[in-house]
């Protein structure tokens, strides 16, 4: 049965040098933030924009760098590129290429 960890008040009265104190600190790490898929928001993005929502979902959660807090980020990037798309796409039928 292992010792339980030593805080770092007891650490630097046993002695231990500034490095080990630190290692004692690391045992009470702080919690990570929760995991989970962002929903997508139905206010804010077109019905359109929803695949690539879904896809750029799937590539954070299959990297495993998901969290709920993400969607205003993915949010923001998924209406910037359906915008540069749109501008593209309004460019090409006012000023075709000959």
């Amino acid at each position: 049965m292992s010792r339980p960890a030593l805080s770092v008040a007891e650490a630097s009265l046993r002695g231990m040098p500034a490095c080990d104190q630190n290692r004692v600190s690391r045992a009470k790490a702080k919690p990570s933030p929760r995991g989970g898929r962002p929903k997508f928001p139905v206010g804010y993005l077109p019905e359109s924009a929803r695949p690539l929502w879904k896809e750029i979902v799937k590539q954070l959660a299959k990297r495993r760098t998901l969290t709920p807090g993400d969607g205003p980020h993915i949010c923001l990037y998924v209406r910037t590129l359906s915008s540069v798309g749109e501008m593209l796409r309004r460019s090409r039928t006012e000023w075709p290429d000959d």
